[in-house]
């Protein structure tokens, strides 16, 4: 296959498509398939590593009109030369540029993406079931129906978790949408040596909830360490401050680098509204890490609570304290929980199986494309 790779976001970003489209990019690689990357990037002049594959960024700070124009360019540029495009992001580009011959095979969709937009401009609070409900102005209707129209042009969607599966369904998508768990790699080392500190490993966004694991941290008298870039930070920086509360804000880091953080740190945290399937979750759980989560249901899939993890109430500052300071003190909670995670982490989502499920839906979309 000859396939064209479309993200919003790639490596070193922080988020689940920058994770994924590396791999899934050198799994098909590893099969003798021709790939090519178009995103996004903060520094696309900085991007200096050695792929296997070309990789297209296109300056996230450029004004959105000409961003968007430059990215459907890119996209067309490619259509001769690709069987099809699978995006992981930028799907009304991919949209757009299918007016015009750019041929759509598979959309990953981890989130809603109108509902980030809206909380980032108007409710930083309301939940992503509580918006699926809502009446939303003349303005965010049509970048509704604009993305729906777009997901519509591909020949199949996909999704990781069951209930954005459902919530896809209900926007008034047409194609077959299939879920596919997130994987990782199971050759991951179990950790040996780590300090007393919890981390997080996640955009810096409103839903992740990082204010609340900040404040349940300097309750507990906890360091955190925070991974990763955002429109948060500096919001996030000054109540640190202001609390006085030991917290390290690590920014971007290598994939290396994130797992270095992690590995030396004994709770790994994920309190967040919504989650697709984390892959720092995921990753957290194959090094044997006592786990604490949020009950929302892209980690409730994941982590059973008592068993395999810890889970509290989403917004629950009390709990989530509670919960780090339990973790903290017992021992063997802690080495029940990391043991449990690792063995379900192991058992069922290893990326190989994963990324072999993909593809394989990959190529029934080219079948069906050439067959229309």
């Amino acid at each position: 296959m000859r396939l064209l790779l479309v993200s919003g976001i790639y490596f070193p970003d922080i988020g689940g498509p920058a994770t994924y489209i590396p791999r899934l990019a050198a799994k098909l690689v590893s099969d003798q398939n021709s790939i090519s990357v178009l995103s996004l990037s903060n520094n696309p002049k900085q991007h200096t590593l050695e792929e296997l594959w070309p990789t297209f960024l296109i300056s996230r700070r450029l004004p959105k009109p000409i961003r968007f124009l430059k990215t459907v360019r890119e996209i067309l540029r490619s259509k001769d030369a690709v069987d099809g495009v699978y995006s992981n992001g930028l799907y009304e580009e991919c949209g757009t540029a299918s007016i015009f011959g750019g041929r759509l095979l598979v959309a990953k969709v981890v989130g809603d993406p109108i509902w980030e937009r809206y909380r980032n401009s108007r409710s930083p609070s309301i939940s992503i079931e509580e918006f699926q409900k809502s009446e939303l102005s003349l303005s965010f209707r049509i970048q509704r129906i604009f993305f729906v129209w777009s997901l519509n042009r591909f020949q199949i969607i996909t999704t990781p978790s069951h209930e954005l599966s459902e919530i896809i369904k209900n926007w008034g998508v047409t194609r077959p949408i299939k879920v596919v768990a997130n994987g990782i790699k199971c050759d991951l080392t179990k950790r040996k040596q780590f300090d007393n500190s919890v981390v997080s490993v996640s955009r810096l966004v409103t839903w992740k909830n990082l204010d609340l694991l900040i404040r349940a941290c300097s309750g507990a008298k906890l360091a955190l360490k925070i991974v990763g870039e955002g429109p948060e930070k500096e919001r996030l920086e000054a109540l640190a401050n202001s609390l006085e509360a030991d917290v390290i804000f690590y920014g971007e880091l290598t994939r290396d680098e994130v797992m270095d953080v992690v590995n030396k740190s004994a709770i790994f945290a994920l309190i967040s509204d919504y989650e697709g399937l984390s892959f720092a979750l995921l990753e957290a759980m194959m090094i044997g890490m006592p786990i604490l989560v949020s009950d929302n249901s892209g980690n409730t899939q994941v982590i059973e609570n008592e068993v395999s993890g810890l889970i509290v109430p989403i917004g629950n500052i009390e709990a989530t304290q509670n919960a780090l300071s339990r973790l903290t003190k017992d021992a063997r909670l802690r080495e029940l929980l990391a043991k449990n995670a690792r063995e379900l982490a192991v058992a069922n989502y290893c990326e190989h199986e994963q990324l072999s499920r993909m593809i394989a839906l990959i190529e029934l979309a080219i079948g069906s494309k050439k067959n229309e």
